[in-house]
């Protein structure tokens, strides 16, 4: 579980925006496990060789704190939500 996967990741948009060369497994781990009744909250600790400047210097690896939550949806499914101007990111439309 040292790896990239689709829970405990990066997402593809912020992985392009940002200089990850390849993930460094063995510097990769869960760090942390919490449950309780509604939500399960895993932090992982990601580290990433990054790419070289133009010029040719390396970076140094970076290490992320990464924390992914998973929530209890509701037994019955919730209204969605109409769609509207002022909010700022998600809106789908009905």
């Amino acid at each position: 579980m040292n790896g990239d996967n689709n829970v405990l990741f990066f997402d593809a948009g912020i992985r392009a925006l940002m200089p990850f060369s390849n993930l460094l497994t063995d510097r990769s781990y869960i760090g942390q496990v919490r449950a309780f009744p509604m939500n399960i909250e895993i932090r992982t600790i990601k580290t990433y060789n990054l790419k070289p400047f133009p010029n040719g210097l390396m970076y140094p690896p970076a290490t992320y704190e990464l924390n992914s939550s998973m929530v209890l949806l509701p037994r019955q499914p919730m209204q969605p939500r109409q769609v509207d101007p002022r909010v700022g990111f998600l809106p789908t439309s009905i």
